[in-house]
């Protein structure tokens, strides 16, 4: 299983390749916190790539996930936020096979846990 963060969603989605990570992947988990960024407030806020983000989630491939944030977690809040948090939780919970996540912090602090780990520039992309 995969865990996704928003950034590879959204700058995806923004060139109209989001569907790379259906091709790769079958299907993807993100956090409810991730959802909430990138459909809800990015919808909210204008943006298309939330409205392509969206459609993932309708034809079900892009799967989510309710997560809470662990009080483990918790003390990592003022280096990430709260979705990068999320999914290094939810990553841990699933036993997710990878990480898709950009912010170098957060890639640190989820190899610190033992998880595999790529930013969306190192996906092998035909």
């Amino acid at each position: 299983m995969i865990v996704c963060n928003a950034s590879p969603l959204m700058y995806l989605a923004k060139i109209g390749k989001l569907d790379i990570l259906k091709k790769l992947f079958g299907e993807i988990v993100i956090p409810n916190q991730v959802y909430e960024e990138v459909v809800i407030k990015g919808i909210k806020d204008g943006f298309i790539d939330a409205h392509v983000v969206e459609k993932g989630i309708n034809d079900k491939w892009i799967l989510v996930k309710e997560v809470m944030v662990d009080k483990e977690l918790n003390r990592f809040a003022s280096e990430i936020d709260v979705g990068e948090i999320a999914v290094i939780n939810l990553a841990r919970k699933i036993r997710a096979n990878l990480i898709l996540i950009d912010d170098a912090s957060a890639r640190i602090i989820a190899e610190s846990f033992g998880l595999n780990v790529n930013p969306t520039i190192e996906l092998e992309i035909d």
